[in-house]
Formats: structure tokens, C-alpha cells, sequence
């Protein structure tokens, strides 16, 4: 059973703590007792054995065969291909190297098994699905997104302070996103911010029930982590580096205090471990307060570092040790309370006497531990990350009065950038970085990780308040988008503009498809058709949408790009509910298969006036500029006229001289509407390969013409429709024009829309 820190005496199960996360008075579960376990019981065991041993009794309301099944998923092959742990003897000390997992770095450790027990405890509550919501200063989003993102029954959002995390760490956590599962960049803050509005979040969920998290503040994200403190003991005994029941002492690199926290419990458990050293970078926070017992956040400003998943300076485990040593859930409420409020609180005399015969506290400066990195490859040829560095750092300034186990967290894979300026070695990029470390310090890149690096997934940059109400609501996405005249000119399925007329559609999720306001049926809706292709072709689980139409301004059948507008609609829709995964260049490769050709869906994707056209079975495109000064006035007759029509009236083929007149005149369109040069653009318009057949499929473009011409204005057919695009500059006397329009006689009634390019 589990109880909160900030109230003992209520109590939950297993399943129960590890699908909250948090306890809902925002305090943190505990286990009722730590059971004992005898080191020498475990010295002939293989890690899943130690596993098995320590977790089965925590997992009250689990079978042994649940347990079991959950630990051989999580360590086997799959996810630890060459070994679990690793053990690193050097200068009479030990590395415990727990970066062998899928994402290179310790948080693998326990986030390989807690989606299996998620999924059980899923089960056993009932429920289909939960969201897993967390905060990460680098390593645990990915490792969060690599356990959970594939998996059936959840959902999973990471939140990152932008620009606090390494270029590494970023692309991989973006490589694991899935339609369900996505990091978001927090603007302007940083690793506290995102913890404190994640528990904000998840608090104000728990109505539903609809949150757990997979950070530390999980009861089962920092259990698991006990195991590896027992696995390494018990290989330093069998290789003969310390004899059974010889009292270590254990110095990890920590931030939050959930690593350092589970040896701490495996001391609680039995293993011998003498004192318990927290390795900490400049942002100082944990050393002080173990120095004074005053936790201080006043006047303290966080410090990035070359070690970022240490620039935290509200440690959040701090909060499960301050009830252990001091038994009280009152004080300890009161504690959070102070630090919550004033930004301070000071624990009594009496706590800190206990938590001073367990723990030390070491810090690094910059200038010491990044040179520790080099000195030690250059004494041993042993490389270690910037984190493991100030364990190492904090290894150099004690006596060797035991052997000391030094933890290290994340592969020097993770941080290439800070390793080359250690070296002081010159790099362009990331990518060479990870070069050098490969080539020169010959460390092996796995596939997986390579592949991560090469993803395209965009960034998705968001605020506070945007984040909160995101995850909080089923929020309905609007997406406009804009006509679009294509064949402009002699620019004949190469040149497409946007045009600032839109129609506006609707996207929220549902349990199943539904569409409202469309006039067509699903099987041919487009907007559905492209949503659902979305899915089909990127390989991501879908999620059913109901899909709304909520303004029609755009006609159909007149050469305005209304199909366009509902395919790129559809996708847009699509990748919004997916939390934008997909960038705008795969999103439009996907939209020219769809439509057939991209003149229409470049401009109605990208904005503005586009050149393209399919090389290889790519997109390319040339977006040009326009003259603001430039208007267009659109004839829009009640007359349609098919796609399928306007194209079967086309020749087979055409003359040479007809083509080269067409090619010579494109670059002079572009470059008069650029210019805002009317008469330029009055004779570089001209077309010889559409327009005089397309023109006697409308019925008024012969009156519309001779007006055009009689007020110097340029006209050309809008796409393959019926409607006219007329080019006007501002200042001009269009008005004069629209009535002279008024009083010819018409053969159908029209519409006339002023609009401009857009961007």
C-alpha cells in the first residue's frame, strides 16, 4: 500500500499510485514499509531475478506472473541488446554505467518496465487509456517517449524549457513522436517551470482521472531504480572488487534527487552503503541546503549549464526524504507549503542530524569538471558525459576510505557539443560533433540513434497557459484555408497563388468520424478523404475526428481550388490533432499525390504566389514575391465548369514555338508582379496554351475581355473553372469598371470579390 507524504493516513494500492502518479493533495506516494533484502540472497541472481526480488512485495495488488511477465519484458533483449548495467573499474573506482538502454541514458532503467505495469494496472482499474504527462530537463522526455509513445492505452505529452536542453536530446525526444505522443518546447522558461505547471496540470485532471506521470514523482519510475544500486553491489562482489557485505559509498550526479533517492532507499533496504554523496553542477541548490537545512530560492536565478539535466533548483524526490526523516506528513505538508509561498523553508535540527548521517554534498564549477572529462580520457582513454563528470569531480575532493561507486547517467553521446569544447576541438554542427566522438574517441553510434538524428520532425514551441488549457480540454482546431487561382498565365500547372478568400473548418477528436455543415457525402468528402490519408501514409494510429464546415467561401467548379482548400484542410486538420509532427514539405508531397498536380496546393499550403513543380516524385517549390500595391478582382459566375471538362478541351499536344512563348514569359509575370508594373504585366500574362480554349467554355469571358482591355487591365481564367482574374493596382479606378461590368448583359449572374495575394 501507498499513502502521500502530505497525508499518512490515507492509502492506495499499487495499481492505484502508479496510474495517479501524484497523490491528489499534491504530495507524493510512499510505500507503507521497505521491506528488507539480503545482498548475499541476490549474489547468484541475474538482474530480472534482483528486479523481482526488490519490486514483488510493492506491487500489492499484483500476481507473481504479472510481475514477472512486466520485468522480462522491460530487461530482455529489446530494449538492453548487450547488458542491462554496466561496470567500469577505474583509478580504484567503479562506474556504474546505466546508459545501455534505447535512449542512452539511466531513465531507461525504470521507464522500460513502467509501461508494462501501466498497462496492468489499466486492466485492473478498468480503464482504457491514460496520459502520461511530464516535464524533463533532457534524458526523461526521451526515455518517457521511447516506452510509452507505440504502446496501445496511452497518450503522452513532454514538456522542455526551450533552449535548456542539448541539440541531441531534442532530436531524439522529436523522433518518438506519434500521433498520441509529442514533446512541446516551453517559451521562455525553465526545467522548474515545466514541473511546477505539470503538476498543476495533472492536479487539476484528477476529476477525471485522466493524468499519471512518468517522471520521478511516479512512485513506480523511482522504485525500479533501486535495483541497479543491488545489481552493481552484487557485481562488484562476484568480481572480486569488495567482499560480501563491504559498506560503499555511492556518489550521483542529481538534480531532482530521484536517483540519488533510490540508493538511499536501497541503503533503507539493507545494501551497505555507507554515504550517500549528491554530485551537483553550479545550480548549487541541493549542496546548501544540505550544508544549512535551508532550502533558499529567493534571489536565486537557475544557471544553464553544460549539465542540463541538473539545471533543476526545485528538487522534487527532496520532498519523499524530508518525510522519512523527519515521520511527520504535517511538516512536511508545511515544508511545501513555505517553499510554495515564501520560496523557503528551514527544517529543525533534528531532521537534518538524520539526513546528514546518510547524505554529502559536492558541487562542481564549469571550470573543474569539464577539464576532469579530458583528464581522464587522457590518463585512462575512458570517456565519460558532463553529468558523470561532476560525480568524478566530486570522487577527486574525498579520501578513498571505502570503494566508491560512482553512478555515471547518460552516454557521452548525449552531449557532443560539450565534449569537442572540452577537447577543444572545432566542430560546424552537431552532427560533426558526434563525428569526432565516433572517429576519433571510437565510440559506436547506434542505428537508433543516428535515426533520431536524421528525423524532421518540427519543433513545437508553446506557452504556459497554452500548454495548460491544451492538455485540459478537448480542444476544437480551426483551420482556414485559402483559394487559390492556379495556370496563371502562361505559368499553365506551374504558377498558383493564395488568395485571401478562405473557407474554415473545424477538427475536434471523437470516439468516432462525423462530419457536419458539408454537402457532400464521407466517401467523397475530401476534407475526410485527406484527413484519414494523413494517417494511412505517415503510419500513425488514428484518431477519429468530428469535422465541421464552418464557412463556405469558396465555390466549388470555378477554378478557385476548392478541392484543394478541403485536401490541405484535411491534412492540416489532421497533423493539429497530432500536435503538428509532420512538416509543411511532407505534408505537401502528400497533398500533390492526392490532388494529382501541386499549382494548386503549394500556394494554398505555403501562401503567396508559388512556382512548382514534381522532380522525382518530390515537390519543388519557389515561393515568389508580390507587390503589395497589387489587386485582384475576381468574376465569379454562377457557370461552373468541371476540372474534367476543362482539361478534355485541351489539344494533345502543342506546337514548339507555342511552348518556348510560354517558358520566356513565365520569369517576366513573376518579375512584373513583383515590380507592381501593370502595363508589364498586362503583356507577360498572355497565354497560348490554355486560355484560348479554356475561354470559350465561359460564357462572358468574351464581354468581360473587351472591358478589360478597354480599361487596361489584366485578365486571365482563374485554374480550370469559370472564374475570371482580373490584376488591378491600388489607385486605380476599379470602380469605374465594376460599373461598366454592371451594365453589360450577362449570360449568367456573377459575383464580383475583391481579394489580394496572401503569404
Amino acid at each position: 500500500m501507498f499513502f502521500s507524504t502530505r497525508d499518512d493516513s490515507k492509502f492506495v494500492t499499487a495499481s492505484e499510485a502508479i496510474l495517479q502518479g501524484i497523490a491528489k493533495d499534491g504530495g507524493l506516494f510512499l510505500p507503507t514499509a521497505f521491506h528488507k533484502v539480503d545482498v548475499k540472497s541476490c549474489l547468484n541472481l541475474s538482474y530480472t531475478q534482483i528486479a523481482y526480488k526488490i519490486l514483488r512485495p510493492y506491487l500489492d495488488d499484483y500476481s507473481n506472473q504479472e510481475v514477472k511477465s512486466a520485468i522480462e519484458a522491460a530487461y530482455g533483449k529489446s530494449n538492453f541488446p548487450q547488458k542491462v548495467i554496466g561496470l567500469k573499474k577505474i583509478e580504484g573506482k567503479t562506474f556504474l554505467e546505466l546508459f545501455h538502454g534505447p535512449t542512452l541514458t539511466f531513465k531507461d532503467m525504470a521507464l522500460s518496465l513502467l509501461p508494462h505495469l501501466m498497462e496492468i494496472a489499466l486492466k485492473k482499474r478498468d480503464k482504457h487509456r491514460v496520459h502520461i504527462l511530464t516535464a524533463t530537463s533532457g534524458d526523461t522526455g526521451s526515455a518517457v517517449l521511447s516506452a510509452f509513445g507505440k504502446r496501445p492505452g496511452f497518450e503522452v505529452s513532454v514538456l522542455y524549457p526551450n533552449g535548456g536542453i542539448s541539440f541531441v536530446q531534442e532530436r531524439q525526444m522529436l523522433s518518438f513522436s506519434t500521433s498520441l505522443s509529442r514533446p512541446f518546447a516551453l517559451k521562455d522558461g525553465n526545467f522548474d517551470d515545466c514541473q511546477t505547471l505539470v503538476k498543476k496540470t495533472m492536479l487539476e485532471g484528477k476529476e477525471k482521472d485522466a493524468f499519471s506521470s512518468a517522471n520521478s514523482i511516479n512512485p513506480f519510475r523511482l522504485l525500479p531504480q533501486i535495483v541497479y544500486y543491488y545489481a552493481a553491489y552484487v557485481g562488484l562482489v562476484n568480481d572480486g572488487t569488495i567482499k560480501e557485505g563491504e559498506v560503499i559509498d555511492v556518489i550521483v550526479p542529481t538534480g531532482n534527487f530521484g536517483d540519488v533517492f533510490a540508493g538511499y532507499l536501497a541503503k533503507k533496504m539493507g545494501l551497505p552503503i555507507g554515504k550517500l554523496i549528491v554530485a551537483s553542477n553550479p545550480n548549487r541548490i541541493l549542496p546548501d541546503f544540505l550544508s544549512s537545512g535551508e532550502y533558499d530560492l529567493r534571489g536565486r536565478d537557475l544557471l544553464k549549464t553544460s549539465s542540463p539535466s541538473m539545471d533543476i533548483l526545485i528538487s522534487s524526490n527532496l520532498e519523499r526524504l524530508l518525510y522519512l526523516a523527519s515521520g511527520s506528513s504535517e511538516a512536511t505538508k508545511g515544508w511545501m507549503e513555505e517553499l510554495k509561498e515564501k520560496r523557503i523553508f528551514k527544517v529543525d535540527d533534528a531532521t537534518m542530524k538524520i539526513i546528514k548521517s546518510d547524505f554529502e554534498a559536492h558541487y562542481s564549477v564549469e571550470e573543474a569538471s569539464l577539464p576532469s572529462i579530458v583528464s581522464l580520457h587522457k590518463e585512462t582513454g575512458y570517456l565519460i558525459d558532463p553529468h558523470t563528470a561532476t560525480a568524478y569531480e566530486a570522487s577527486l575532493s574525498r579520501g578513498a576510505e571505502r570503494h566508491t561507486l560512482i553512478v555515471s547517467t547518460a552516454s557521452p553521446l548525449k552531449f557532443p557539443d560539450t565534449i569537442c569544447h572540452a577537447f577543444k576541438r572545432d566542430f560546424k554542427d552537431q552532427k560533426e560533433a558526434l563525428s569526432i566522438l565516433e572517429n576519433d574517441f571510437h565510440i559506436e553510434l547506434p542505428p537508433q540513434f543516428r535515426k533520431a538524428l536524421e528525423d524532421d520532425t518540427p519543433r513545437f514551441l508553446i506557452s504556459g497557459e497554452d500548454f495548460h488549457s491544451k492538455m485540459l480540454e478537448n480542444k476544437a482546431y480551426e483551420i482556414a484555408t485559402p483559394a487559390t487561382s492556379a495556370n496563371m498565365g502562361p505559368g499553365f500547372d506551374v504558377l498558383g497563388g493564395a488568395l485571401s478568400i478562405n473557407n474554415v473548418f473545424s477538427f475536434r477528436r471523437s470516439y468516432k468520424d462525423s462530419t457536419k455543415g458539408f454537402f457532400t457525402p464521407n466517401k467523397k468528402n475530401l476534407v475526410l478523404v485527406a484527413y484519414k490519408e494523413f494517417f494511412k501514409h505517415f503510419g500513425l494510429r488514428y484518431i477519429p475526428a468530428r469535422i465541421s464546415q464552418v464557412k463556405l467561401n469558396i465555390p466549388y467548379s470555378r477554378g478557385l481550388g476548392s478541392s484543394s482548400s478541403a485536401i490541405i484542410a484535411g491534412l492540416l486538420g489532421a497533423n493539429a490533432i497530432c500536435n503538428e509532427i509532420i512538416g509543411k514539405e511532407k505534408l505537401l508531397d502528400l497533398a500533390t499525390s492526392i490532388e494529382g498536380h501541386p499549382d494548386n496546393v503549394a500556394p494554398c499550403l505555403l501562401g503567396g504566389v508559388c512556382e512548382s513543380y514534381v522532380n522525382n516524385g518530390k515537390v519543388e517549390v519557389t515561393k515568389h514575391e508580390i507587390s503589395k500595391s497589387i489587386k485582384v478582382l475576381l468574376y465569379i459566375p454562377r457557370q461552373q465548369v468541371s476540372t474534367s471538362k476543362a482539361r478534355g478541351i485541351l489539344p494533345k499536344q502543342y506546337d514548339f514555338d507555342k511552348v518556348s512563348y510560354q517558358k520566356e514569359r513565365i520569369p517576366l509575370l513573376l518579375e512584373a508582379l513583383k515590380e507592381g508594373d501593370i502595363e508589364k504585366i498586362k503583356d507577360a500574362i498572355q497565354d497560348k496554351i490554355h486560355v484560348p480554349y479554356r475561354s470559350t467554355l465561359i460564357a462572358d469571358y468574351e464581354k468581360v475581355k473587351t472591358l478589360c482591355d478597354a480599361f487596361g487591365l489584366p485578365m486571365t481564367i482563374s485554374g480550370s473553372g469559370s472564374t475570371l482574374l482580373i490584376i488591378y493596382k491600388q489607385g486605380m479606378k476599379i470602380k469605374d469598371f465594376i460599373e461598366a461590368l454592371g451594365k453589360e448583359k450577362m449570360k449568367y449572374p456573377y459575383k464580383l470579390k475583391k481579394a489580394n495575394f496572401v503569404k
